[in-house]
């Protein structure tokens, strides 16, 4: 009888035991022992040892570096080599072809910085008989310099219908892909062009014409409202700042594009990331990672990133709704794989959430904005959806980018496992986050940004 009785209690003891965990948020259950903890459960990125996963990516870097310019046989045999690991790795890929617009873009850039030169000096002729022209002017060339850029990234500029070329997206989805109530889409672009002026110069020439335009007008309204200061000459002359203007203006008429970059760090390393990322999805859900089994994961290879984002806005244009559906955040990989920096940039509250986050693993992110250049996330931000960047340390590397110096020993394995790692964190955080849960790794003050609001329908 003692024995029977022994085995009664116990059997009533599990059942109570498990009434009460009902409806508990597993972070908690995991505290309390109910569930395995972060540290006790299995997953790729525990087994992994450390390095391991950035040597794997640096490998698929080294496949991808060679000139893969927008619809030519080298993107298209990029195209096919990302399918076919997709394919290997067990998912299922869909190939969708969107409408190049021709190059005329770049003529109407080189004809938009025309008119902003012809701006400056129009400015500078005026100031001694009608200062306020000259601000008018001046004002204008500040905000038309960047204008390529900010188009660009416009969520409402229509993408092209027809052109003279066409490249494709490539989507790939896990055969049995969880219908759960929190999406995440990986992105990268695999695309490349090379430029007589490297990014990092370029994105300088933009930075000095913004800054001399504005100065130029703010001494311009001085001098209009005779407040013109006593330490000042008393003449003043734009000429020099209009003069630099010009010629800063003339460099960026005079960048053609190529198909010389190697471009391993922009963007293979994106896309190496992608299929690492890709890899760990898969090996996740065969051990039977818990929050996995809650979300929606679709990889995303973009192409024309390198030609105004066509590639993401394509993309955009036929799943807009997914960001009304559900839950969805976009993690755009970009140059992913330098230096010891880390870049975050996004949408505003999603960058905030995606720095809290970053912090867990140790990371210090900085953000950046920069005039002159443009990112695959910029799209989906403009119109307010969940959507950032990572990238390595491009500000550094950024006067190896778009030249032949784009090399394979620009890519560090340590800094792709990093991209790889916090890619990760931020998808399994923003399950948690939209499901209820508050991972007590969380700083108190980052609790307060875990949930992003994403715009309703």
């Amino acid at each position: 009888m003692p024995t029977a009785m022994s085995l009664l209690n116990f059997l009533l003891a599990k059942t109570s035991a498990a009434d009460h965990t009902k409806g508990i948020p597993s972070t908690v259950m995991k505290t309390h022992g109910v569930l395995p903890s972060d540290s006790q459960e299995k997953g790729p990125m525990r087994d992994e040892k450390s390095g391991r996963i950035g040597e794997r990516a640096k490998s698929y870097v080294e496949l991808l570096c060679y000139p893969r310019k927008v619809c030519t046989d080298a993107e298209r045999q990029a195209a096919d080599f990302i399918a076919q690991q997709m394919q290997a790795l067990g998912l299922s890929v869909r190939r969708e072809p969107f409408a190049v617009g021709s190059t005329s873009r770049e003529w109407w850039n080189r004809a938009l910085f025309a008119a902003c030169a012809t701006l400056a000096v129009l400015g500078a002729l005026a100031f001694p008989m009608v200062p306020i022209i000259s601000v008018l002017a001046w004002v204008s060339v500040a905000l038309l310099v960047n204008l390529p850029w900010c188009w660009t990234g416009n969520a409402f500029r229509p993408t092209a219908s027809t052109g003279p070329a066409f490249s494709e997206n490539l989507l790939a989805t896990p055969k049995k892909n969880p219908s759960g109530n929190v999406r995440v889409v990986f992105m990268a672009h695999y695309d490349t062009k090379s430029q007589v002026i490297p990014t990092g110069l370029r994105v300088g020439l933009v930075t000095v014409v913004w800054c001399c335009s504005w100065l130029l007008a703010m001494l311009g309204l001085l001098w209009s409202w005779q407040c013109w200061p006593v330490w000042l000459p008393s003449s003043p002359n734009p000429w020099n700042l209009t003069i630099v203007i010009v010629v800063c203006l003339a460099g960026l008429a005079a960048n053609f594009s190529g198909n010389r970059s190697p471009g391993a760090l922009d963007n293979a390393s994106g896309v190496a990331a992608l299929l690492e990322l890709a890899r760990c999805w898969q090996q996740s859900t065969r051990q039977g990672i818990w929050w996995t089994r809650q979300l929606e994961v679709v990889f995303v290879a973009t192409s024309a990133e390198e030609t105004d984002l066509e590639g993401a806005r394509h993309f955009l244009a036929q799943y807009a709704e997914w960001w009304h559906e559900k839950p969805t955040l976009l993690i755009n990989l970009e140059s992913v794989g330098a230096g010891p920096n880390l870049y975050l940039s996004g949408e505003p509250r999603t960058q905030v959430w995606a720095e809290a986050v970053a912090r867990e693993l140790g990371l210090r992110p900085r953000r950046l904005r920069v005039l002159g250049a443009g990112m695959d996330h910029q799209p989906f931000a403009a119109q307010g959806l969940s959507s950032l960047s990572i990238l390595g340390d491009v500000v550094r590397r950024s006067f190896y980018l778009h030249t032949l110096r784009d090399d394979l020993s620009l890519v560090e394995s340590e800094a792709l496992e990093r991209a790889v790692r916090l890619a990760w964190h931020l998808a399994q955080r923003w399950v948690e986050s939209h499901a209820g849960i508050v991972s007590f790794a969380v700083p108190r003050s980052a609790k307060s940004v875990l949930r992003p609001a994403v715009p309703q329908a």
